[in-house]
């Protein structure tokens, strides 16, 4: 299993696959304010849309993809340029693996090599799993917008959370599409992710066994 065990870049290809990981949050839960699942072809738009300018990684194991996470602009207006908001959602059958932190620590990687200075978290309040990542991450919560969203029958709080990863300075370095951010310090990053993934599998494999 090791050796088919990776944290990649996700391609359009994956969109079907990434599609099945998702469905479950909108069409079961309120852990995402998105109320319709998404056509496949307007989900390979979605990924393609984000791979222009920024990460969106996968954890992949054999053939099967366990979960993915990425980043999009904060707001529209080019003053944002060097703010990110993420996004995660794994496979139910893959908790407990350490794939948030993991995942969401490569995108942030990725967006320090772009030049982000403030990383962004919004979710549903009462998501303790979610919290909690992003808690042990170093995000800290910065507002609560109380009933701002409706779904399946229940009005909805969202948080915001937080998490600096440059020192602001002034100017700031212009922002880097993806694309442009140097091939080995992608690669670096995604080849030591991939080696923790490995490293994770192979410690629950051994608990498993003893």
């Amino acid at each position: 299993m090791k050796d088919m065990a990776y944290i990649r870049l996700a391609t359009v290809e994956d969109a079907e696959a990434l599609l099945d990981i998702y469905r479950p949050y909108i069409s079961m839960t309120w852990l995402t304010t998105e109320a319709e699942v998404p056509k496949l072809e307007a989900f390979r738009d979605r990924i393609a849309g984000v791979l222009e300018k920024y990460p969106f990684v996968v954890a992949q194991v054999g053939d099967d993809l366990c979960g993915y996470a990425y980043a999009h602009r904060y707001r529209a207006r080019p003053a944002y340029d060097w703010s990110a908001e993420l996004s995660i959602y794994l496979d139910e059958d893959w908790s407990g693996y350490g794939l948030g932190k993991l995942l969401y620590g490569t995108v942030i990687q990725l967006l320090d090599y772009q030049h982000v200075q403030t990383v962004y978290g919004m979710i549903v309040r009462d998501n303790e799993p979610s919290a909690g990542l992003h808690l042990g991450m170093g995000f800290s919560p910065i507002a609560t917008y109380s009933k701002v969203a409706y779904k399946r029958g229940a009005w909805l709080d969202l948080m915001l959370f937080e998490k600096d990863i440059g020192d602001h300075p002034i100017p700031p370095p212009p922002f880097l599409p993806l694309h442009k951010v140097k091939p080995e310090a992608l690669q670096e990053t995604l080849t030591v992710a991939t080696k923790k993934f490995i490293n994770e599998l192979e410690r629950k494999s051994a608990r498993r066994m003893t």
